[in-house]
């Protein structure tokens, strides 16, 4: 690590130490929880116990200031911190019975999708941050206890509102609002989240039928070569979601097919066109360099191409180059309508602090 980016890589370790405590937000988008995940991670990276017992005491606030009228969608709400203490556990930074600590959450998101349905399917809000929240919470297919089952058929309901909403759009030959690129990179975009939400459910072997059936629909435009993302930074996104979908060879899809797409996804990407497509002088990961640099690293991590790891890392160098700015937070510059989230994960300090460690410390 150079002199200048260790020292601003301190400069958000200090910011983040300072103030969040102080943050309202509890989610793990833009609140505690997102950062608790990042000073777990930075505790066994330098082996620091200040950082882990900062980590702990913010995962203690959450729970203590968690209320009635906490939201329960995936980017602020109960979805979000759900899955982030289950990461926790499961990655070995907490120790406990999340059929115990989740059972609220559980009981009060399956009432909320069987009596409130989404008319969100992204992940931030809707469907797929249902389908993240109870794919983690579902961990062995064999588990009878009442709330596995409850939680399972809560991801199959989820999963059924899904089909049902592509099916209805497909069948009518209007996928555009599922497709609905955005117009400057976002790495939320609800095309790539959904099919990254199903992958994730081929990988584990739960409703692997139910979901190939849907990313057959969502895909169709691609094949059929109707659309085509028109951003270079979406066509790197598309491209890692369909990288990692390969690698779990849905029937209807011939190895080849995914690698010619992948090929004419990642053809004549270059860094100036990448550049000018971000938010200007933003480092952070939904829609700055950051972003760019976690997708090269997750290409990395499933194809070990070298030319992918050396993005990544020119990526997330290229954020701590950005000239410092008093109109910010630990000198990156931070607009004025989004100082709420300036801590975060998404467009915060977080992510940009996250994207710093080591690869192999790193499993997010």
């Amino acid at each position: 690590m150079s002199a200048n980016k260790e020292k601003r890589f301190q400069r958000i370790v200090n910011a983040l130490l300072l103030n969040a405590s102080f943050i309202e937000n509890l989610g793990l988008m833009h609140g505690k929880m997102g950062i608790a995940i990042y000073f777990f991670h930075l505790a066994r990276e330098t082996k620091n116990q200040i950082y882990e017992d900062y980590a702990g005491e913010l995962i203690d606030e959450i729970y203590d200031e968690i209320c009635a009228t906490t939201p329960l969608d995936f980017e602020n709400g109960l979805a979000g911190i759900g899955w982030g203490i289950e990461y926790l556990v499961q990655n070995g930074f907490l120790e406990a019975d999340t059929d115990e600590v989740l059972e609220e959450f559980d009981k009060r998101l399956i009432h909320e999708l069987t009596y409130h349905t989404p008319e969100d399917i992204g992940l931030l809000k809707g469907f797929s941050g249902y389908i993240t929240y109870f794919h983690c919470r579902v961990k062995e297919s064999t588990d009878k206890n009442g709330q596995s089952i409850a939680n399972r058929e809560a991801l199959l309901k989820a999963i059924d509102l899904l089909a049902k909403w592509v099916t209805e759009r497909h069948t009518a030959g209007n996928l555009e609002e599922l497709w609905s690129e955005p117009v400057t990179f976002d790495i939320t975009w609800n095309y790539t989240a959904i099919l990254w939400a199903l992958t994730g459910l081929l990988e584990a072997g739960i409703f692997g039928a139910a979901s190939e059936r849907i990313i057959n629909m969502i895909l169709t435009p691609l094949k059929t070569k109707t659309v085509f993302p028109r951003l270079q930074n979406n066509r790197l996104l598309l491209a890692l979601v369909i990288e990692k979908l390969k690698l779990y060879k849905p029937e209807k899809f011939p190895t080849n097919t995914f690698d010619e797409l992948i090929q004419k996804l990642l053809s004549g990407l270059d860094r100036e066109t990448i550049f000018s497509e971000l938010t200007p002088d933003y480092a952070f990961l939904q829609n700055g360099t950051g972003g760019i640099a976690w997708i090269y690293r997750q290409l990395f991590l499933l194809t070990n191409n070298d030319h992918f790891r050396d993005e990544s890392l020119y990526w997330d160098s290229h954020g701590f180059g950005f000239t410092e700015t008093d109109q910010g937070y630990a000198g990156f510059y931070i607009d004025k309508e989004n100082e709420n989230k300036a801590s975060g994960l998404l467009e915060g300090l977080t992510g940009i602090g996250l994207m710093s460690l080591p690869y192999s410390n790193l499993n997010i």
